[in-house]
């Protein structure tokens, strides 16, 4: 027994020897592999800069429509959330994306660098869809979070605050809606129902006459407009383009503007409507009946 005895304590020694070498081997092997997945972030001289070109990529991308780029271009850990509650991870997003149809970046880009990380403050003017929902064109805010992999930023966040739009209805009797917004629009004024008014007209209205005189939105709810009677022409014509509705009419009515009486006889008109919040809304009105002098 006293043989065996080097024997079974040379054999150990071997398979400690054996063992630390091969733990050694995928320390080592662990080691170089995190050394190759990974490499320290470049210290950017103009953060801004690197963030403008990243959303231009971020939405180039989006306009192609390039799935394996936009997949390539997210971070494993990306999520986005929206002004209208709604938010996807990266698979969601992957199999829903936006469609752009055009873009243009505000004038301003704000970023900082923390490290491997990079804060981007922008804004965007846009065309395009979400979740099949058309978005109101205008110039509206995002913030978005990339993170350094390997050798390349990747989005890791993205905050939108466009608020989508409600599409507009796709009219059956464009002028029958038409001959309903020009008669609600009348009984308005003749009831001198100033909140249906400030429901009723659009952010941007503007109305001319065939005298010179013109107003906007809030100068046309301060004014002194008086209808004791009206009756419509026989003829109403519209026609729609998507969220935009244009009408042609014409009425005789008994008003007043400003204590001045306008003309008794039948005048044309020509309004334009936007579909907005949900509403047709008066965003533009030609009168082309004269005030009497």
């Amino acid at each position: 027994m006293i043989r065996h005895r080097p024997t079974i304590a040379l054999a150990l020694l071997t398979f400690g020897a054996l063992v630390f070498t091969g733990a050694c081997s995928a320390d080592g092997n662990d080691a170089e592999g995190a050394a190759s997945d990974t490499s320290a972030p470049p210290v950017l001289e103009d953060p801004s800069a690197t963030g403008r070109e990243l959303a231009t990529e971020f939405l180039t991308i989006l306009q192609q429509g390039d799935i394996p780029a936009l997949g390539a271009f997210l971070d494993d850990s990306f999520q986005l959330q929206r002004a209208d509650g709604s938010g996807q991870d990266k698979s969601a997003y992957l199999q829903e994306p936006a469609k752009i149809t055009s873009f243009e970046l505000g004038p301003d880009v704000v970023a900082t660098q923390q490290g491997g990380v990079l804060s981007v403050r922008w804004r965007l003017v846009v065309d395009g869809t979400i979740n099949g929902t058309e978005v109101e064109r205008g110039e509206a805010p995002r913030l978005s979070t990339f993170v350094w992999r390997g050798d390349r930023w990747r989005m890791s966040s993205h905050a939108n605050f466009l608020l989508p739009t409600e599409a507009a209805p796709v009219l059956e009797d464009p002028s029958a809606t038409g001959r309903e917004l020009v008669t609600r629009f009348i009984e308005i004024l003749k009831n001198k129902d100033r909140a249906a008014l400030e429901g009723f007209l659009a952010d941007a209205f503007q109305i001319q006459r065939a005298d010179g005189s013109a107003a906007n939105r809030d100068e046309y709810l301060n004014a002194e407009i008086s209808i004791s009677s009206f009756e419509l022409g026989p003829n109403v014509t519209a026609a729609q383009s998507g969220g935009t509705l244009t009408v042609r009419w014409s009425i005789k009515l008994v008003e007043t503007i400003e204590g001045q009486p306008t003309g008794t006889g039948v005048a044309p008109r020509l309004s334009t409507f936007i579909w907005a919040d949900g509403a047709w809304k008066l965003l533009s009105h030609a009168n082309f009946n004269r005030i009497e002098q």
